[in-house]
């Protein structure tokens, strides 16, 4: 009786071993979002040759309207992070709205990034107009 138990025990633990749950719908999304990231990575190579031939006062412009847009999401991260903790007892809820929080972290860095670029890129006009 105690093989019969082992090998049982052992089919179990293969059988356990083979049937993880694959998430269908996690893997598409996950392909899905690398095609993305390749064209947004096309767009910011499109995006740094124009503003490299761009003069330095439409540079500003932009300066400032990154600077306006980057405020208006830490506005709006903040207003999540407080609904965060507000709606910490509805667990459904809340992992929504962690959701959200992340993607608006997400754009939060890729304007950061932006917004460094324009500014290297108006700190090298500044030095070509200072060598002239």
């Amino acid at each position: 009786m105690n093989s019969r138990q082992q090998v049982k025990q052992i089919i179990v633990k293969k059988l356990k071993a083979v049937e993880q749950p694959v998430h269908i719908f996690q893997l598409l999304n996950d392909k899905l979002n690398k095609t993305s990231s390749m064209e947004e990575q096309r767009d910011e190579v499109k995006e740094i040759e124009k503003l490299q031939n761009c003069p330095s006062t439409s540079l500003g412009i932009q300066s400032l309207d990154l600077d306006r847009k980057l405020k208006e999401l830490k506005d709006k991260e903040r207003k999540q992070r407080e609904d965060v903790t507000r709606n910490q007892r509805d667990a459904a809820t809340a992992d929504r709205l962690k959701k959200n929080l992340l993607k608006c972290c997400d754009e939060i860095q890729h304007l950061l990034s932006r917004q460094q670029r324009l500014s290297e890129l108006m700190n090298n006009q500044r030095k070509k107009k200072d060598i002239f």
